[in-house]
């Protein structure tokens, strides 16, 4: 006749071990059924940083200060003043602002300037500090034209204005310099035209080479001059192909920029479609990015409070890109414990301290922007008692793992032990050295399996079929 079994019970992996039925009291017979856990997997996946560092962009402006501005747009004015609103709030700016001619009289023109800046690393050289403004209105755009006759001879005057302040330290080293000429006339000095004949071309050549030079003596990341001047007919304008237009046009094939071919640095001061005058120039300078290098990464899915030396299988995958992981040898790197809690994971300038207690040591350094995923999966562990909550007939214990009977045996099977409180059930595998650790406590009526091959493990499937004793 083939038995009822009524109740389960259960027995206890790692924290928990699944159990199902209820127990009876006499002598019906029972069953305890349980599963110990399946092997945990633990994941954790981050990447290395970098410090972004502003670039430096000095804007220079020359703006027409002569009888004729009177007869430049308000429109196109107004756009002008604007186009300081539009510098990328990701630099580390000084807009510079300066007139066109000198005023009669003025015999110091290159400190006539005003100056407005975000830079919270480069100070202002003492003289600059007080043209400093805080609002791009100050920078004293179209007033107070003079209303004498003045050739006008912007190349140079710019040049000179550089120069000067290449010394002074208001244009700093390393910096993009950008100059923003703003006339309806054109350069005096370069471009005067009789009867279509340009009369002193050979200047443009003179004024050039100092462009390049100045470069040169800058350290310039790109050097460039925006001209908005008059590339069509309005009142009171003149063209500056020769001049102002054919330098924006040099310098910026020189920078080998490719952000606004279509212009090539030229704007029209006939219209005030001049909203796009830095659009492309911000997203053609490059942010400065300096990528760090680490040697730990920490290990964020295993506790401080965790000594362990091992975490079962551990495998370390490296992400470059939008890549697949790719899987690091383990010859690549090396489990280290930090035992006091922290460590400083990077090996350049500066420090980045993590508090954790176990770390991933790289042979080689990973650097930004490369990720790194950490996978483990629990050590299997092995149990060599089981536990039954109610005293069985020890005639009656019938036991099987996964489905296979194991015989009664003191040197191959199962023995019966009795009420044990407080003992270790796990117990260590010739294949899984420490396995047994840390120890699992439990208390209650204790099965014992003998013999190399008797055992269950993480995952298996305990059953055991008893009468319990009578009560």
């Amino acid at each position: 006749m083939k038995m009822k079994w009524s109740a389960f019970y259960s027995l206890l992996f790692l924290t928990t071990l699944a159990s199902c039925g209820s127990e009876q009291f006499g002598t019906t017979p029972q069953s305890s059924t349980s599963t110990a856990d399946p092997l945990k997997v633990y994941e954790a996946h981050s990447c290395t940083n970098r410090t972004l560092i502003s670039p430096k962009v000095d804007i220079i402006y020359v703006v027409d200060n002569s009888g004729s501005s009177f007869n430049i747009q308000d429109s196109v004015k107004t756009a002008v003043k604007n186009t300081v609103n539009s510098i990328s709030k990701d630099f580390d700016y000084r807009v510079i602002g300066t007139t066109l001619l000198n005023a009669p009289g003025d015999t110091t023109p290159n400190d006539d300037y005003r100056v407005m800046t975000n830079s919270n690393e480069d100070a202002l050289p003492s003289e600059a500090s007080s043209r400093r403004v805080f609002d791009p209105s100050d920078l004293t755009f179209f007033t107070n034209p003079i209303t004498s006759y003045a050739p006008e001879r912007g190349l140079g005057r710019t040049l000179e204005f550089m120069e000067h302040h290449l010394a002074s330290g208001l244009l700093r080293q390393g910096a993009y310099h950008l100059v923003v000429l703003v006339s309806n006339g054109r350069d005096d000095e370069v471009e005067y035209v009789k009867d279509g004949t340009n009369l002193n071309y050979p200047t443009y050549s003179d004024r050039y080479q100092r462009f390049t030079n100045l470069k040169t003596s800058l350290s310039s990341q790109q050097l460039r001059f925006m001209s908005v001047t008059a590339k069509t007919s309005c009142e009171g304008s003149k063209t500056s192909n020769l001049s102002y237009i054919k330098m924006a046009n040099q310098l910026y094939a020189d920078s080998g920029a490719t952000d606004n071919n279509s212009t090539r640095d030229s704007y029209d001061v006939c219209s005030s479609g001049l909203s796009n005058l830095f659009t492309a120039v911000n997203s053609s300078i490059q942010k400065i990015v300096i990528p760090h290098k680490y040697r730990y990464w920490p290990i964020t899915f295993a506790k401080n409070t965790d000594t362990r030396t091992s975490f079962g299988k551990v495998e370390v995958y490296r992400i470059n890109g939008s890549s697949a992981p790719q899987l690091m040898p383990e010859s690549s790197w090396t489990w280290e414990a930090a035992p006091s809690g922290s460590k400083d994971i990077r090996e350049d300038s500066g420090s980045e301290v993590v508090s954790a207690y176990h770390f991933i040591r790289f042979n080689d350094l990973i650097t930004y922007p490369d990720c790194i995923q950490v996978k483990s999966v629990d050590r299997t562990e092995y149990f060599g008692y089981i536990v039954l909550q109610r005293e069985p007939k020890p005639d009656t214990i019938y036991v099987t793992i996964n489905g296979n009977a194991i015989p009664r045996s003191t040197t191959n099977g199962w023995e019966y032990k009795g009420n044990i409180t407080r003992s270790n059930i796990k117990v260590p595998h010739p294949d899984s050295p420490g396995s047994e650790e840390p120890p699992i406590a439990r208390s209650g009526f204790m099965i014992q399996l003998h013999g190399t091959s008797n055992y269950y493990k993480s995952g298996d499937n305990v059953q055991v079929n008893f009468i319990p004793a009578a009560i």
